[in-house]
């Protein structure tokens, strides 16, 4: 039986052969090519915009060539396949502004004794860092801080190998208003004293605005939990096209947020004002409160406790009338109050995580069958095979790539489609 390769192997491969005939630049960082947090600090910004556009040509063709699966009631020969609605259609690419300390966020991992980003291919060693231009310098300052003080107190690192030490990530996350989160998420709740102090200096030197502390009991490796005390506010605000949002300890929001309001308002400008738009896996609201303005009414389907707090906040903050917030998973929504309440949205808009919408989350919208669809994607190929499904319906209107992640192979894909 042949080794099924996984996407990200593929992927990666593809972009080393690739990187290797691209323009060579001098990496910013000293840690570069050690520390697995960057890719392609060592060519120029502009081949690594030209390895993404040809990375998702490659992603198509790998995807194309793979076995499809069935739909329902059958494909006749009439339908159009993906070749055929990505046939006309050339991607755009919008770079971001910032090369470097573009990041909101960034989780540094405490192990080993040794506080920074996993090595390049080697999940089982930690490079200590000294330096970290993606987050930038005031981020980076609050994250050394915190690890000397973690020393200073004794607070053991997590050794995520034999499973034990307590401090298991150091994560930062800063708004462009200047203010500071840290997180420490810990194994066990033995050193509260330690965690407390940490993060109370740090508050009081003014260094954050923000302190929480995360329990992550489980064997998994994550850099979230649940909270047990904060000092300080207990969230930070975003602005994104003039929307306010609070962010917490827990909160997905995008890592480049200068490149999000640009996707953002490309998905507002692709709404009418009657339309009744549904939000799948609305978060903290940041999609639906930034296309309101643009739409009839937005609804906001979101079913995690904490995003679904925020949300309600943020509705309020920004005092918008027209967005209803949902409580319930975005698919069970689709499949069952839309049928029993009678609602059919004019147009949805899908931010998923990385596996995708899925087989049942697209046949759903597809029953519906909405006029358009916007879907924005951290990952092209799971994004490439929901397309597969939409091929039977729909028309792409269009197709942008936005460089949300320089220095790295990741990229966020917005894929516009109308019902034909």
């Amino acid at each position: 039986m042949a080794r099924i390769v996984s996407d990200k192997k593929k992927l990666h491969l593809y972009l080393r052969a690739a990187s290797e005939e691209s323009t060579l630049s001098v990496p910013r960082c000293r840690h570069f090519g050690e520390c697995g947090g960057c890719e392609f600090q060592n060519i120029t910004y502009e081949a690594q915009l030209d390895l993404k556009r040809r990375a998702l040509a490659f992603i198509a063709e790998a995807v194309l060539a793979e076995d499809a699966p069935p739909v329902e009631g059958g494909l006749p020969a009439a339908i159009r396949s993906l070749a055929d609605m990505l046939a006309g259609v050339e991607p755009e690419l919008v770079a971001s502004p910032l090369p470097f300390s573009y990041r909101q966020r960034m989780d540094y991992v405490y192990a080993f004794d040794k506080a920074g980003l996993r090595r390049a291919h080697r999940h089982r060693q930690v490079v200590e860092l000294e330096e970290c231009p993606l987050l930038g310098g005031e981020g980076f300052g609050v994250f050394r801080a915190a690890l000397d003080l973690a020393k200073r107190e004794e607070l053991p690192s997590y050794d995520y190998m034999r499973h034990v030490g307590d401090l298991r990530y150091f994560v930062v996350r800063r708004s462009r208003s200047g203010g500071v989160m840290l997180s420490l998420v810990t194994k066990t709740l033995e050193r509260g004293d330690a965690v407390r102090k940490i993060l109370g200096e740090l508050l009081d030197s003014s260094l954050i605005v923000s302190g929480h502390w995360l329990h992550a009991p489980g064997m998994g490796d994550v850099s979230f939990g649940s909270r047990i005390e904060h000092v300080g506010e207990p969230t930070i605000d975003e602005c994104l096209n003039g929307v306010r949002l609070g962010i917490g300890p827990n909160t997905f929001f995008q890592a480049n947020p200068v490149v999000a309001e640009t996707a953002y308002a490309r998905i507002a400008g692709f709404l009418t004002k009657n339309d009744l738009v549904l939000d799948m896996y609305s978060g903290v609201g940041s999609i639906a409160l930034t296309v309101a303005g643009n739409a009839g009414k937005v609804l906001a389907a979101e079913n995690q406790p904490e995003n679904v707090i925020l949300a309600r906040r943020n509705i309020a903050v920004n005092a918008v009338d027209n967005v209803e917030l949902v409580e319930s998973d975005a698919v069970h929504f689709l499949q069952v109050q839309t049928t029993a309440d009678g609602v059919r949205p004019d147009a949805i808009v899908v931010n998923p995580p990385r596996p995708g919408v899925g087989v049942e989350g697209i046949d759903a919208i597809a029953r519906i069958a909405p006029a358009r669809i916007a879907y924005l994607s951290c990952n092209p190929f799971t994004l490439l095979r929901d397309m597969r499904r939409l091929a039977v319906g729909y028309a792409l209107q269009s197709l942008t790539l936005f460089d949300m992640f320089p220095q790295t192979r990741h990229f966020e894909t917005l894929a516009l489609f109308e019902r034909r």
